[in-house]
């Protein structure tokens, strides 16, 4: 490549990234501004504790898989500021896809908005809103981790308790059990995908969300409203699919004063006056930027010609992996109990001496419902249902626990094995 050339890629590389950060957010101002358009999906119980957005006042998403360990009777959503919404109904579930979409009795007044599906990218930065929890069953409501997009690729999966077969994006933005059903966000704040799930890596896990096309197939599918961005334009948002119940509901106003400032549509003046501050932000980059790649690319060529002979290239054979070091291949998991084998599968199990629980425990020291294992995409968790004997795991009392292989699990004077198979 010669030197014109080089410059011209540097300059065009230059503009489009620093043209990204300028209209990028300020990731805390960004959190303020989407945190109030997102939820921790539970019921009353408290059985399980996950994550999920509006994408309408009254629709809002999260993972089938979420949605199936929840009671779907007494399903609310949590927000930030202390407000509970009831969960009037599951729309639709997507096996295919993870996706749950939810209707709920009240409206929220704010809600976000979706990237348009061409503009996301490897290597952009992303930033994941959820309610993980730790090792120690701590749950941390909205926390807000942030990454890249790693790949964005077709991912099929086909365990006993866990199917998939979606567009997916691979990023880094850190996540745990509790984030599933929450938001991946561009540096725009919208939203390019749902978080997922997590597969073990040799060197570290491997983190995915559904690919925001998924979303829009299954809001599409409803006919159920949303808020994108035309991908030429900056700023200029539109709704979709505006004859849903969705966004026309009766029972909904929606004016400028509850609606965040930079969701209302611009007009076409203010449209033209952002595409000319944008073009005249780039060609001041271009007027600064050449002079100084000039200048960076001859010392840099003159550093390559005398180290060149001086670099190592190195391929990872993966066919030459021993098999000791390889992933491990997915395992059943399941809970024994006096001589039986209880399979678990993504929804889980209720254990307690009523007998309609999947597993019946006799003794006078266990609850009508006693504990109950859920699944959460990554990890099988044990969740005490305020017992009045308490559920001990390995001999120490607790209210929620991921569980690892060979856990004990007792309830009054019985004990029940956790097993990977």
């Amino acid at each position: 490549m010669n030197d014109s050339v080089r410059i011209i890629v540097n300059v065009i590389l230059i503009s489009v990234g620093l043209s990204s950060c300028i209209f990028s957010q300020d990731p805390s101002k960004m959190y303020d501004e989407v945190v109030v358009s997102c939820g921790i999906v539970t019921d009353t119980r408290e059985s399980g504790i996950r994550s999920g957005f509006f994408v309408n006042p009254n629709t809002f998403i999260t993972n089938r898989h979420v949605a199936s360990m929840i009671d779907s009777k007494s399903m609310i959503i949590k927000k930030k500021n202390g407000d509970e919404l009831k969960v009037k109904r599951i729309i639709k579930q997507y096996s295919s896809s993870d996706i749950a979409v939810l209707e709920t009795e009240s409206a929220n007044n704010t809600f976000l908005k979706l990237s348009p599906i061409d503009e996301i990218r490897t290597g952009e930065k992303v930033y994941a809103i959820g309610n993980p929890t730790s090792a120690d069953n701590k749950v941390y409501d909205f926390n807000f981790t942030e990454g890249i997009v790693n790949n964005i690729t077709f991912e099929e999966i086909n365990y006993p308790d866990f199917r998939i077969s979606a567009n997916v994006i691979v990023h880094s933005a850190s996540l745990n059990p509790g984030n599933s059903g929450g938001p991946l966000l561009n540096g725009k704040g919208e939203v390019i995908g749902i978080n997922a799930f997590v597969k073990s890596g040799r060197a570290s896990n491997m983190l995915f969300a559904i690919h925001l096309s998924e979303l829009i197939k299954a809001l599409d599918d409803n006919k159920l409203s949303y808020q994108t961005r035309n991908a030429d334009d900056i700023d200029d948002y539109v709704m979709k699919n505006t004859d849903s119940t969705g966004i026309q509901n009766k029972n909904v106003s929606i004016d400028s004063s509850n609606t965040p400032k930079d969701s209302i549509n611009l007009t076409t003046a203010s449209k033209e006056s952002n595409n000319s501050e944008y073009w005249i932000i780039l060609a001041v980059i271009v007027a600064i930027g050449v002079p100084l790649i000039i200048l960076v690319s001859k010392k840099r060529s003159n550093a390559e010609n005398s180290n060149f002979r001086n670099v190592d290239y190195y391929h990872l054979n993966t066919d030459s992996v021993p098999e000791e070091n390889k992933p491990e291949q997915h395992h059943e998991r399941m809970i024994i109990y006096e001589g039986e084998h209880y399979k678990l599968s993504e929804k889980g199990l209720l254990a307690g001496r009523e007998a309609g629980c999947d597993i019946i425990i006799s003794g006078p020291n266990v609850s009508r419902h006693h504990f109950q294992v859920i699944y959460d995409g990554t990890s099988y968790i044990a969740v005490d249902l305020n017992s009045k004997n308490g559920t001990y795991i390995n001999d120490r009392k607790i209210t929620r626990k991921i569980l690892q292989d060979r856990d004990r699990i007792k309830a009054g004077e019985k004990t029940l094995i956790f097993i990977v198979n």
